[in-house]
């Protein structure tokens, strides 16, 4: 339910061209947690408004084959059990659990701190 509530804000906050940068995000519990259809729904809107995620995920984890996401890889020691995922001018921080949490902070200043975080681990990542 968290994961439906996270894809929601996504869609209504991103603007056309815009890029969503995501950090540990479990494909795995993704397609697990989601309904098939609203996942697909999901991918329609963004692809629709040509929005690209940049990814970093675990070595060796489950890949979407979609063309507007880009994965990049980094060992399971860096990314543990929270997935940061930074969109427009919000950071939303899911941690996965039982059960799982979802906390969105919207700041353009914490935005733009974490988007640095993340250009420096995505130059890194294989």
């Amino acid at each position: 339910m968290v994961y439906r509530t996270l894809l929601k804000d996504m869609v209504a906050t991103l603007k056309k061209n815009e890029t969503a940068y995501l950090i540990g995000i479990d494909e795995e519990v993704l397609l697990n947690e989601v309904e098939p259809i609203y996942l697909k729904q999901y991918f329609n809107v963004i692809k629709s408004k040509n929005i690209k995620e940049k990814i970093i995920i675990k070595t060796g984890s489950q890949k979407l084959k979609q063309e507007n996401l880009h994965y990049r890889e980094l060992p399971e020691k860096y990314i543990g059990k929270t997935a940061q995922i930074i969109y427009n001018h919000k950071i939303a921080i899911f941690i996965l659990g039982t059960p799982y949490y979802l906390i969105i902070i919207d700041n353009q200043e914490v935005a733009e701190t974490y988007k640095k975080q993340f250009e420096l681990l995505w130059e890194r990542a294989n």
